[in-house]
């Protein structure tokens, strides 16, 4: 894992998760709040260590908190039994760390998961760190302080997109597999404005057959 990658993994662990806790209006995350950085410090510890058994184990025990975060999920549906964007905004950012956490075990361990790279998995962790638990974090407050249709728009936004990005079609799993550099590209060309994207491949015109009436062959 790059020293850039790091550093901003370690600024989602030890800062943008805690403060993003802190912003949940829930008692019951209380435990989870004070007990955090128990295991972000060890997830730390282990972006900076070659990948080995010890740096799996470590990055185990921040797996372990992203769960328990993630296990808050079904508990907060279960107590307010209502699904509104705001709060499936909440939900999708109690859940995306625990997929951080997965994904940062088997990149330190070294080996691939799901058929995903080893460079794929170690740029998975910020990604869920940031564009999973914070954006959705954000988009769900924004949805409560600006009620109306654009504020549901953007907190239903995230959580579509975080489901589009883990199931994944075929050719950004291939892609992945392949080359990371090749799924840049998609990436690249996905988000493109439409004006800037090459024409569609045209057919090329048929060429007559020696039986058509304009052939010269033709008796």
């Amino acid at each position: 894992m790059s020293v850039l990658v790091s550093l901003i993994v370690m600024l989602g662990m030890l800062v943008v998760v805690p403060a993003g806790l802190r912003l949940i209006d829930a008692a019951e995350l209380t435990p989870i709040r004070r007990t955090w950085p128990v295991f972000a410090v060890p997830g730390a510890v282990a972006l900076w260590l070659p990948r080995s058994a010890t740096a799996a184990a470590l990055a185990a025990v921040h797996a372990l908190g992203t769960l328990a975060l993630a296990l808050h999920a079904p508990r907060r549906l279960a107590r307010t039994r209502s699904l509104p964007p705001a709060e499936i905004a909440v939900l999708t950012a109690l859940v995306t760390p625990s997929v951080a956490g997965l994904a940062l075990i088997a990149e330190r361990s070294g080996h691939e998961l799901f058929g995903f790279s080893l460079p794929i998995l170690a740029l998975t962790v910020p990604h869920f760190h940031f564009a999973g638990f914070a954006a959705a974090l954000v988009a769900g407050l924004v949805c409560r302080a600006a009620a109306g249709p654009a504020g549901r728009f953007a907190a239903l936004s995230v959580p579509l997109g975080t489901l589009l990005v883990l199931s994944g079609p075929g050719e950004v799993r291939a892609a992945s597999r392949a080359d990371g550099c090749r799924l840049a590209a998609l990436s690249s060309v996905a988000d493109a404005p439409r004006g800037l994207l090459p024409p569609p491949c045209q057919t090329r015109p048929s060429t007559r057959s020696s039986t058509h009436p304009d052939s010269p062959d033709t008796a």
